[in-house]
């Protein structure tokens, strides 16, 4: 499917008396409040609005296309629009300006609900377009004193201030909200308030974002006259929010035939020559789900790509010479040229990686975090007593309230503990030493110690209780069965439901404190591990369950083994079993309010390493 041309913008009142004194602007506004069909002289809602939103800004302040204009009439067709696109697709801009456009025509009864993960993710995208792109159209000169008044900092909230026929209300908005922090009650009940006779969802990110939350459109569209979502992203999963909501009426298998191979010419910087490679490209662009509808807009249908000087004039956009980059850089193959080259959903069978590179840098997972009050120190270590093989590896984590009220691990710079026994000491001895002697310089608890004595390591907390002189630390087998313990507050059933091992747990537990914004400091060699891990395509325990591909697996694909995120994993499965924390769940535990709030923000410590250990 090709899509239409970018539509011309028309010069007419359509057959209504009270337009002719009126802007095109105005017409077109009043007639996709009133949803003039084309028996009534109009042109239906969705071409409406798409001339709405090209009148509405200059082209030096957006730049219209094919793509702009289809998107803008798509989600007048349904009440569920999804959109499947590439990086540089310019999703979130699209739904910033149609955003705009469509609370421009009722503000008095309209609320526009922007959603993405973080505040910071918020500032960078959807909220981010929409304030720009709402500043330049308030200083046109043709609107006068627009009636609307725009609420910087953390409001991100654009409330009309104009006569209202029902009286004047707080939902008579375009509001930002952040729907990864805070509780998921927290998140939801901020939508659901925003009760209007007209509704406008907008999910950003939504791979990335809460289920929970798209169902809150059962409650949100109650009482509307006219109620849309709109939810956009980068396919990557089809079991992510995203992915759940765009699966064909006929199935997955169904998609997966509409993908055919066609060959692709270009040259080859890595091998100084000219290659062609077979690259995957969809028959369909859109199908209908049991939510409503799914457009995808495809890396190779780019309008930048349409003619030499459209590149320029798009130079945003998606262009040949990108793709060209990720194919020579990842392959025709990788699942990074499939969701952010193509837009389109990895093959089968390729989508079983538990992390990906994007989850972190949504997150920002690699920030440190401001405390609101002294945080505990916990700490965790994966052992190894081999003077060849996996490292020994020594994990501390910080774990409190933040100054914005979230529940954070911050984990600190791992320390691989190198061998250096005494003349008089066994390797083990000296690893047991080493960890308690590292147990007491951080000033942790053994309380708060975890330790895997799965294998040939059950002796090992025992022996760095004795050289820590107190009991009470926690030792996991890792090939242990899962616990009767949930792995995420939107998540209603058991890990041993989910999961196939106490190792498989652990890790799905830190992807999920990762998913709700819960982890700070997560260094680049612990996400390196992460994403090299993936799941049994059929794990031997159950189809059923998700078991992490062997350890042994793992570490022939990154060439070490993944000590440093296997220690993480171990402190995430810590925080939950000792101090009941729960991804998507940032209402503390009453241990984490047992000291004094710190008046300024605690200071990240670097210490000098030990003698027998290295940061």
């Amino acid at each position: 499917m090709t899509y239409p041309a970018a539509l011309p913008l028309p010069t007419s009142a359509y057959g209504q008396q009270c337009l002719l004194d009126q802007t095109q602007l105005t017409r077109e506004l009043w007639a996709l409040s009133n949803n003039l069909t084309p028996e009534q002289g109009g042109l239906g809602a969705g071409t409406h609005l798409a001339h709405a939103c090209n009148l509405l800004l200059p082209d030096t302040a957006f730049k219209k296309n094919r793509w702009s204009d289809h998107r803008a009439w798509t989600v007048m067709q349904n009440e569920f629009t999804c959109w499947w696109g590439p990086g540089a697709a310019a999703k979130t801009a699209d739904a910033a300006r149609i955003g705009i456009g469509y609370w421009l025509a009722a503000p008095h009864e309209t609320a526009v609900i922007c959603c993405s993960t973080t505040t910071d993710g918020l500032d960078r995208r959807v909220w981010g377009e929409i304030k720009r792109l709402f500043t330049v159209f308030s200083k046109r000169d043709d609107i006068g004193d627009f009636p609307a008044r725009l609420y910087a900092g953390d409001a991100r909230e654009i409330l009309y201030t104009g006569d209202c026929p029902s009286g004047p209300s707080e939902n008579n908005c375009i509001r930002g909200i952040a729907i990864m922090q805070g509780t998921l009650e927290e998140a939801i009940g901020r939508v659901i308030g925003s009760h209007r006779p007209r509704v406008l969802l907008i999910v950003d990110e939504a791979q990335a974002s809460r289920e929970a939350l798209i169902e809150a459109r059962v409650n949100l569209r109650k009482g509307c006259r006219d109620f849309r979502i709109l939810i956009i992203g980068n396919p990557t999963s089809r079991t992510d929010p995203l992915g759940r909501y765009s699966e064909p009426v006929q199935g997955w298998d169904w998609f997966y035939r509409q993908i055919e191979k066609r060959p692709f010419t270009y040259f080859s910087k890595q091998r100084d020559k000219e290659i062609t490679v077979q690259l995957p490209y969809p028959k369909v662009t859109d199908w209908k789900t049991k939510h409503g509808h799914v457009w995808l807009y495809h890396g190779f249908d780019s309008p930048a790509m349409d003619a030499p000087g459209e590149a320029e004039r798009l130079h945003f956009l998606i262009q040949r010479a990108n793709i060209e980059q990720d194919v020579d850089e990842y392959g025709p193959d990788h699942v990074r040229l499939y969701t952010f080259g193509l837009g389109i959903l990895p093959p089968e069978g390729s989508e079983n990686k538990p992390f990906t590179e994007q989850l972190f840098n949504l997150a920002n997972a690699s920030e440190r975090v401001q405390w609101r009050y002294p945080p505990l120190l916990v700490a965790a270590v994966d052992p190894s007593f081999s003077t060849g093989g996996d490292r020994f590896m020594y994990q501390l984590a910080k774990v409190g309230l933040a100054t914005n009220a979230h529940i954070k691990i911050e984990f600190q710079p791992p320390v691989h503990i190198q061998p250096a026994p005494r003349a008089d000491e066994s390797l083990d001895d000296f690893y047991c030493r080493a960890t308690a002697e590292r147990l007491r310089q951080d000033g942790v608890d053994i309380e708060a110690f975890i330790v895997d004595v799965s294998g040939s390591h059950s002796s090992v907390l025992s022996g760095i209780e004795r050289f820590y002189g107190k009991r009470g630390g926690t030792g996991i087998n890792s090939r242990s069965n899962p616990t009767a313990l949930k792995l995420a507050k939107d998540e209603q059933r058991p890990a041993s439901m989910v999961v196939g091992n106490l190792r498989t747990e652990a890790w799905v537990l830190l992807r999920n404190f990762l998913r709700f914004n819960h982890l700070a400091g997560v260094n680049a060699e612990a996400i390196r591990e992460l994403c090299a891990a993936a799941f049994k395509e059929n794990p031997a325990r159950s189809k059923n369950l998700l078991q992490l591909v062997d350890k042994k697996e793992l570490k022939a694909a990154l060439g070490k083994s993944p000590d440093d995120a296997d220690t993480k994993a171990l402190i995430c499965l810590h925080a939950r079993s000792r101090y009941g924390l729960m991804p998507g769940n940032h209402i503390p535990s009453p241990e984490l309010f047992r000291k004094k709030p710190v008046d300024k923000p605690t200071p990240t410590v670097f210490r000098m390493p030990v003698k027998y250990g290295v940061r």
